[in-house]
């Protein structure tokens, strides 16, 4: 399933669910990460010395999904997570697609074994401005690649 055509140059796709599944997404966070750090012993009380311990920990990939007018990208999100959770509960990989106005990849990071973590509320109004439907969703994962497994198509599209 992929969410309706927009003029967006970010992209998320999944294979958590069994198919790739793509979403138009409006504004993401890059996660970053921390380094472990390690308290090393000195024979001198006063100095702390400090030491990398070559963990990584990385923060949760969040997004704002942009949701179509009959709602559909939210609720067969809804309706994978829940199915994803009572049948497998299997670890996927996920990536963003970032593009340039000509539509060529700038920046593509691959998430490995994600996680869902949190789909946010969908504020619906009858009242009011033509505003888009949006929506927050979270994954935590255990590593993220930058700019690897790439290729286009002809038409501009990534291929993994």
């Amino acid at each position: 399933m992929a969410n309706f055509n927009l003029n967006t140059n970010v992209v998320f796709g999944t294979n958590l669910f069994g198919t790739e599944t793509i979403y138009n997404i409006q504004s993401v966070n890059l996660p970053g990460l921390t380094v472990g750090i390690d308290n090393v012993p000195s024979r001198y009380d006063a100095l702390h010395a400090k030491k990398s311990n070559n963990s990584l920990d990385y923060n949760p990939l969040t997004m704002t999904i942009i949701c179509d007018e009959q709602m559909k990208v939210w609720t067969e999100l809804i309706k994978s997570i829940i199915k994803y959770r009572e049948y497998n509960g299997n670890q996927g990989d996920a990536w963003i697609n970032i593009t340039d106005s000509a539509g060529k990849t700038v920046l593509y990071i691959k998430y490995h074994n994600i996680i869902p973590v949190a789909v946010s509320d969908l504020e619906y109004s009858t009242t009011g401005a033509n505003d888009e439907l949006i929506f927050e969703f979270q994954v935590e994962y255990d590593y993220y690649t930058i700019n690897e497994e790439v290729s286009l198509s002809e038409d501009g599209m990534t291929v993994i």
